[in-house]
């Protein structure tokens, strides 16, 4: 994990492509991109864990009191570093991806 002082939490913005969900969540299963905000408590993942063909992920909505857009300053899709299977993927516009809060890092 980064080094950080003071309290503040080192936190890193996805765009993740949701294929299946494990439980149905009725008003999201039409979706199949969101933004996530990973924040680091654990340790941030390597190139090969971010590139394998499935993970597992723990998402939550973000709380009332937690004010983030899961953008931070990524504003537009050439901000961000694209996976190996997601190369060739069309984003939608962001502003239109729901915002998703992970705190533990995905398994395989």
């Amino acid at each position: 994990m980064p080094h950080v002082s003071g309290p503040w939490t080192h936190a890193e913005f996805w765009i993740v492509r949701i294929d299946r969900w494990t439980n149905e969540v009725e008003p999201l299963k039409e979706k199949k991109y969101f933004r996530v905000q990973y924040d680091l408590y654990e340790r941030g993942l390597t190139d090969c864990e971010i590139n394998a063909p499935k993970l597992r992920i723990k998402l939550r909505e973000p709380r009332e009191n937690e004010h983030t857009d899961c953008m931070g300053t990524r504003r537009e899709p050439s901000d961000y570093v694209r996976t190996t299977s997601g190369q060739l993927d069309n984003l939608p516009s962001l502003d239109s991806l729901p915002c998703f809060i992970a705190h533990q890092p995905p398994v395989r």
